[in-house]
């Protein structure tokens, strides 16, 4: 008989669980990593960022590379471990058309287009 196999994927650093009104040793101790199971888990890892990619744009790259690094606590914008300094941290943008444009392109003509 076969072992039970089961993927999870994610990003670990995005879902952790919720404890109504628990310290950050509580959280943590009920994370996935904390489990007996943990042992158990046999990781893979992704090494190809594929928006970045087919974005082929540099600039995306070079910031997904920062927030990378930043998760990985490998950059110095970390100014405590409460909060992170963004100055620096990517392009400013002279209005908020011009991120907006970017992220939602024509979505002023397609807002009502549900396919």
């Amino acid at each position: 008989m076969g072992g039970l196999l089961t993927l999870l994927c994610g990003g670990f650093r995005q879902i952790l669980p919720v404890i109504r009104q628990g310290t950050r040793a509580n959280i943590v101790d009920a994370c996935l990593k904390s489990s007996s199971l943990w042992r158990l888990v046999q990781q893979y890892t992704l090494t190809t960022n594929m928006r970045v990619a087919l974005q082929a744009d540099e600039r995306a790259e070079m910031f997904a590379n920062k927030l990378l690094r930043l998760g990985n606590g490998e950059t110095d914008t970390v100014q405590s471990p409460d909060y992170v300094s963004l100055l620096n941290f990517g392009t400013p943008a002279e209005n908020i058309d011009i991120p907006l444009d970017r992220i939602y392109p024509q979505i002023l003509n397609n807002y009502e287009n549900h396919t």
